[in-house]
């Protein structure tokens, strides 16, 4: 979970589109870790975010999931919901998957 911080916020009042992108692909980075191969490492080729509604006071919990796991490529989706329980955006990412000695 994430505690919504002040400092984070807008013009508007919520929190910063980007900040709340950044923290979807660290949870992406961690939920990659979890399928990776032991040597392979990965880079994000493509980011896409859904803002649902604004963020603006409470926690976020954050959820990854690997939607289709293809030997090249992962999809992940992130999901951040509000402490009600009501989805707050979602974060779809492309990872290319690298083998164990091709250049990072």
């Amino acid at each position: 979970k994430w505690e919504v911080d002040p400092r984070m916020f807008n013009a508007v009042g919520v929190v910063f589109g980007g900040y709340l992108t950044a923290l979807a692909e660290h949870v992406a980075n961690v939920t990659m870790m979890t399928v990776l191969e032991e040597g392979q490492h990965f880079r994000v080729i493509e980011l896409g975010h859904s803002y649902y509604r604004g963020v603006s006071k409470g926690a976020l919990s954050f959820e990854g999931t690997v939607i289709h796991g293809g030997a090249r490529t992962k999809q992940l989706e992130i999901e951040f919901t509000l402490d009600e329980g009501r989805v707050a955006g979602k974060t779809h990412i492309c990872a290319l998957i690298l083998p164990a000695g091709e250049a990072r």
